[in-house]
């Protein structure tokens, strides 16, 4: 970006560098925004949080990428910030569309008293050597990935007394696994 800048303070002016600068600062721009997002602390705001909603809006936002089946079984909730939740299910539903050939499938269930859900795709997966390194920061498969994004996920899930899982799809590509405890009527958005 530095280069780019000082050719054009020297005068040569070319729409290809001016592009360059663009798209590194959006890149820079999205690489702070999940490092601040990263470091954050914790938010206490807590609300009952209708899993089959979410994940239908979610469905709904990324139709047009790939063809995404969901299987709800029953009504689950969780009880966690809702800015948080759809954080989660954002990054692993961009992941999945991004990896993907073609197919998606997200099933939610709940066991006992955990929410289950699982969002699986028909990519290539990810590979064994790598996968305990794919919840540490900064590191990436992607070419426009940031390296935070899965970082952020898992905080996020162990702050909320969640696991996250990572598998071989049935697809073919990776399968996560999110655990959550099952929300319950009587937990309030005003405890704090």
């Amino acid at each position: 970006m530095k280069a780019a800048a000082d050719l054009l303070a020297e005068g040569k002016t070319d729409k290809k560098l001016i592009n360059m600068i663009r798209n590194e600062a959006d890149r820079l721009n999205r690489l702070l925004s999940d490092f601040l997002l990263l470091s954050r602390p914790k938010e206490s705001e807590k609300t009952l949080i209708n899993v089959k909603e979410s994940v239908l809006r979610f469905q709904e936002l990324f139709k047009d990428h790939k063809d995404i089946i969901v299987n709800v079984s029953g009504n689950p909730y969780v009880y966690m910030s809702e800015k948080a939740f759809d954080s989660v299910l954002s990054n692993l539903i961009k992941n999945a569309v991004e990896w993907a050939k073609s197919k998606i499938v997200i099933n939610v269930y709940e066991l006992g008293d955990k929410v289950y859900i699982e969002i699986e795709d028909d990519g290539e997966g990810i590979k064994p050597e790598i996968r305990d390194k794919i919840f540490e920061p900064f590191f990436s498969t992607s070419k426009t990935g940031t390296g935070l994004g899965l970082a952020i996920t898992n905080r996020i899930v162990i702050e909320n007394k969640g696991n996250i899982l990572v598998e071989d799809s049935s697809l073919g590509g990776a399968k996560f696994v999110l655990i959550f405890p099952a929300g319950r009527k009587n937990e309030s958005s005003d405890s704090r």
